[in-house]
């Protein structure tokens, strides 16, 4: 384990949207979003309010990645990431992962989106969804090792899609192809690096 939690994605929780912000404004951690990076902290919060559950979309689960500073254990743990079920589509739920280049190539990835994944299919509100569908631009050779070592299964390839509902705004279409992952028929009893907050 690499020290990372996950815990429920919120703007109202400052180091979220802070975190958010982060990776938004970051060209290399948006390049395969295939958006152009946010440009302030009010631009960051607006995109980040759609990214999570509304009455229009309420089914989805995000997950902020949170990095705790071992060095200075009373300072808050940094969110460097996020991790989740994004909308529904006709291929089914997508689900998917972001996180900050500069975190890159350590396994927080590959770490964070199995723990999803097994805290996802042992939630009760979910056990109606039978599988989930990561969409990757074919170049995106790193997402596609992180979902295939989660056991997904190689699908159709996609032309000229939006991979996120920003792009149909900006009408950046793509080559995307679709990874589906199977609801085990084992469920565990979820991650035990997913934490609650109050309330919640």
């Amino acid at each position: 384990m690499s020290g990372i939690y996950l815990e429920p994605l919120s703007v109202s929780v400052e180091t979220h949207l802070q975190g958010f912000h982060s990776m938004c404004s970051d060209p290399p951690s948006v390049k395969w979003l295939f958006i152009e990076p946010t440009s302030s902290l009010e631009e960051s919060k607006a995109w980040m309010i759609t990214r999570l559950p509304t009455p229009e979309n309420p089914d989805i689960d995000k997950l902020a990645v949170m990095l705790p500073n071992h060095n200075s254990p009373n300072e808050p743990a940094k969110m460097i990431g996020l991790v989740g079920t994004n909308r529904y589509s006709p291929q089914g739920l997508e689900t998917g992962y972001m996180l900050h280049s500069s975190y890159w190539g350590r396994g927080y990835g590959k770490e964070a989106f199995k723990e999803f994944l097994k805290w996802f299919w042992a939630l009760e509100t979910r056990k109606n969804i039978m599988v989930l569908v990561a969409k990757i631009a074919p170049e995106n050779v790193a997402s596609e090792k992180i979902v295939k070592g989660a056991g997904a299964r190689k699908g159709e390839v996609i032309e000229n899609s939006f991979i996120l509902k920003k792009n149909e705004e900006n009408g950046n279409k793509s080559t995307i192809g679709c990874w589906y992952i199977d609801r085990p028929e084992k469920v565990s009893e979820g991650s035990k690096i997913v934490r609650m907050r109050g309330g919640e």
